[in-house]
């Protein structure tokens, strides 16, 4: 049954609809570890500013299987980190907890920020 989950939601992520999206990605992250067939769609949507933070959350909750997305989460934070400056490594160091000590030192935290923040930071 998850297997056809998993694709209907995948599917889904490709919607030019924002809400089925966001919505398909949520229910991604709540099914968790057996989502590992959705970590290159994940990947995908954190280029989407309404949809990163969500992505983020789902990879979090696939847990280890979504390792393969530390590179575009580097990647995605170093974007997010030239909007205005902002350094919202709070997120991208909290989606993925199950890391390796080394590998945490790179997503090093200096003041943690919200959704809002974010937001606000992109549209300054």
């Amino acid at each position: 049954m998850a297997y056809a989950e998993v694709q209907k939601h995948i599917e889904a992520l490709k919607s030019p609809e924002l809400n089925v999206r966001r919505e398909a990605a949520r229910a991604l992250g709540e099914i968790g570890p057996e989502a590992v067939d959705a970590v290159p769609e994940l990947i995908e949507a954190l280029n989407d500013e309404d949809m990163d933070l969500i992505a983020l959350s789902a990879l979090k909750q696939i847990g280890p299987a979504a390792i393969a997305a530390v590179p575009a989460i580097i990647q995605w934070r170093k974007k997010v980190d030239s909007w205005s400056g902002c350094r919202c490594r709070r997120n991208a160091s909290g989606q993925l907890p199950y890391l390796p000590e080394e590998d945490r030192r790179r997503f090093k935290m200096e003041m943690p920020y919200n959704e809002s923040q974010v937001q606000a930071s992109r549209h300054g």
